[in-house]
């Protein structure tokens, strides 16, 4: 899978533009690789997004063979997600949390290094 088809699970589908972004779906794998299984309603919370966009998000991964849902334990990577998220990890360096001090009233910041 390259990285346009992944962006494209984040696209309109019928008309209707989801909820989530490719951001969501780049989460929602690095979630899944670090702690998966899991259920609709924690990734629901680690996305920041309703039950009902991380279901079509979810069947829109389940489509494209990145993830299986067991029943019982929930949502995780197969194979082929694997191999996605390892060439996510070598393309993408996540950087934080930065503290950005004075600059912006104590936030916290992350950035990304593209390779």
């Amino acid at each position: 899978m390259s990285l346009g088809q992944l962006k494209r699970l984040a696209e309109p589908a019928g008309g209707v533009r989801p909820s989530f972004s490719f951001y969501h779906v780049y989460v929602a794998l690095m979630s899944l690789y670090r702690e998966a299984p899991l259920g609709r309603m924690a990734l629901a919370r680690r996305l920041l997004l309703g039950e009902a966009s991380v279901k079509t998000l979810v069947r829109r991964m389940r489509d494209e063979g990145i993830v299986e849902v067991d029943r019982v334990a929930g949502v995780f990577l197969t194979r082929r997600g694997l191999e996605l998220v390892d060439y996510l990890r070598r393309l993408m360096d996540l950087m934080g949390p930065l503290e950005l001090g004075p600059v912006c009233g104590g936030c916290t910041a992350y950035g990304v290094v593209l390779r």
